[in-house]
C-alpha cells in the first residue's frame, strides 16, 4: 500500500498521526500511574458510514450510465469496471476499519499499564493507517477513471452524447466530495482523544488536517455532566459529556463537550475517580 500518509504529513504540519503515543510517552517520562483513556463510541462511525454509501451509490449509478448508454467495450465494460472496483474499496475499508475500531476501543476504563496502552495505540494507528492510505487511493483511482471518461466522450463521441459528461461531472463532483468529507471525519474519529490521569484532562481535538492540544487542571473544572441528547443515542446507550470550567477572571466560565461517549454516566464516575 502506498504510504499516503506520510506524504500528508510532509505537506501538512498542522497533521499529526502520533500525537496520542507522544502524549503517552511523556505520562510516562511523568511516572504518571492512573489513565482513562476516552474515545467516541464506534457508533459514530456507522453514523459516517451512510455518507460513504451514498458515495457508492453515486459511483454505481456511474457504472450504470456507462453500461446502459455505450456500446464499445471500454466504455461498457472498463469503465463501469473501474467505478465497482472503487466502490469494493471504499466498502470494505469503512466498514472493516468500523469493524476493528470497535474491539480495540470498548467502554473506558481505568488502566495503569501505559506500556499496554502504548502497544494498543499501535495496532489502532496501523488499522486507521490502512484506512487512510486505501481512501487517498479511491480518491485517487476516481480522479483517473473521471479524466478517461471526459476524454473518451470528448474525442470518440458526437456532441449529442455530451449530455453524458454533465451528468458525470456532477454525480463524480458530488462522489469525490463525500469520499473526502467521510475521510475528513473519520480522522476526527480516530485521532480525537481525551486522557484523564490524576488532577489533569488531556484534550486532543483533530479537525480534518488540524490539529490541537488542550490541557484542563482539575481544580479548574466546576461542574461534570453527561446528557443524552436524542432518543436514539439513548437506545444505544452513548451520549456527551460536558466539562464545565472557571478560568482566573470571575464569571468567567466555558464549557468544553465530549459528543458519542459510550456509558456517559459510567465515564463521568470513573473520570471523577481518576481525577
Amino acid at each position: 500500500m502506498i504510504p499516503f500518509h506520510k506524504i500528508y504529513l510532509k505537506i501538512f504540519g498542522s497533521l499529526d498521526f502520533d500525537i496520542e503515543k507522544e502524549l503517552l510517552l511523556q505520562m510516562k517520562r511523568e511516572e504518571v500511574k492512573t489513565f482513562l483513556s476516552i474515545k467516541r463510541s464506534w457508533l459514530y462511525g456507522v453514523l459516517l458510514s451512510c455518507i460513504i454509501l451514498f458515495a457508492i451509490l453515486l459511483l454505481l449509478i456511474n457504472a450504470w450510465i456507462w453500461f446502459t448508454y455505450f456500446e464499445s467495450f471500454f466504455a461498457s465494460i472498463f469503465i463501469p469496471v473501474s467505478y465497482i472496483i472503487i466502490s469494493f474499496f471504499l466498502f470494505f475499508d469503512t466498514f472493516g476499519y468500523i469493524y476493528l475500531y470497535k474491539k480495540t476501543h470498548s467502554i473506558p476504563t481505568i488502566e495503569e499499564d501505559i506500556d499496554a496502552i502504548i502497544e494498543r495505540n499501535k495496532k489502532v494507528l496501523k488499522n486507521f493507517l490502512k484506512f487512510f492510505n486505501i481512501s487517498v487511493l479511491s480518491s485517487l483511482l476516481l480522479f483517473f477513471v473521471v479524466c478517461e471518461t471526459v476524454i473518451f466522450l470528448f474525442f470518440f463521441y458526437s456532441w449529442n452524447n455530451f449530455w453524458l459528461l454533465g451528468v458525470e461531472i456532477i454525480l463524480n463532483i458530488a462522489a469525490s466530495f463525500l469520499i473526502m468529507k467521510h475521510r475528513k471525519l473519520s480522522m476526527n474519529l480516530e485521532l480525537d482523544f481525551w486522557l484523564v490521569v490524576p488532577g489533569r484532562v488531556y484534550i486532543i481535538d483533530q479537525t480534518g488536517l488540524l490539529s490541537s492540544k488542550q490541557s484542563i487542571v482539575a481544580q479548574n473544572i466546576k461542574t461534570v455532566e453527561w446528557i443524552y441528547p436524542s432518543l436514539w443515542s439513548s437506545v444505544f446507550w452513548f451520549g456527551n459529556i460536558k466539562f464545565f470550567l472557571e478560568g482566573n477572571i470571575p464569571q468567567e466560565k466555558w464549557i468544553i463537550t465530549l459528543d458519542y461517549i459510550k456509558h456517559p454516566r459510567k465515564t463521568i464516575d470513573l473520570i471523577n475517580k481518576t481525577l
